[in-house]
């Protein structure tokens, strides 16, 4: 049976299962181009924990048991101890490997079938919608962007609330990010600030993609 024969019968029985595909490659879309963004290059890190407040000095003193001055490189406006530069720094690279791993990949695409689950109303209008669309029936431009736009806000939510949520605070621990915690601010806004910026400009990319 056709693709499009398919999807019409779904769209005909209301069954969320013509959001497969859409979903799918919308998730997969997303990921790639956040990607792209590199929202945790060191660059943007750095520029971001000095936003927050993360001085040199912060970060210097923040190993009482090692008094010794060491190596330093140039970061955060001044200079910083290599080795402690690293700690800091060693997180971000491992947020960064779960952005590229298929777990991730394939845990948001189940937390947007949850919220879709959970959401009847919604649901049935992008059924109908994409349901449409991919079977090649007319539908208004409008119809179609509102319908884009409704998924792809919620993947954009549920990434956010992933990459600022408590999930990945077991990557920051050490005297270093209780300093940083104390003093400039909790993990869960840093990665918040690193990330809604990349995310809207994902968003706003998608919305101009056939999702179909």
């Amino acid at each position: 049976m056709g693709s499009k024969i398919v999807a019409r019968y779904l769209r005909a029985t209301g069954d969320m299962r013509v959001l497969e595909p859409v979903v799918d490659t919308t998730v997969d879309r997303f990921i790639n181009l956040l990607v792209d963004e590199d929202p945790l290059s060191e660059k943007k890190v750095s520029h971001v924990l000095q936003e927050v407040g993360v001085t040199p000095d912060m970060v210097n003193s923040s190993d009482p048991h090692n008094k010794e001055a060491g190596e330093s490189l140039v970061a955060l406006g001044g200079l910083v101890r290599k080795a402690l530069w690293y700690v800091l720094i060693r997180p971000f690279k491992l947020v960064a490997k779960i952005l590229t791993s298929s777990s991730f990949r394939q845990g948001l695409k189940k937390t947007v079938w949850k919220a879709l689950s959970r959401d009847a109303e919604a649901t049935r209008r992008l059924v109908e919608v994409f349901g449409k669309h991919l079977s090649g029936e007319p539908i208004r431009p409008r119809e179609l962007q509102l319908a884009k736009k409704q998924l792809v806000s919620l993947i954009a939510r549920a990434a956010l609330l992933y990459f600022a949520g408590p999930q990945l605070l077991g990557a920051f621990g050490g005297p270093i990010w209780t300093t940083v915690g104390k003093l400039a601010a909790p993990v869960t806004e840093i990665l918040g600030t690193l990330f809604v910026a990349p995310i809207n400009a994902v968003s706003r990319r998608l919305m101009t993609e056939d999702l179909g």
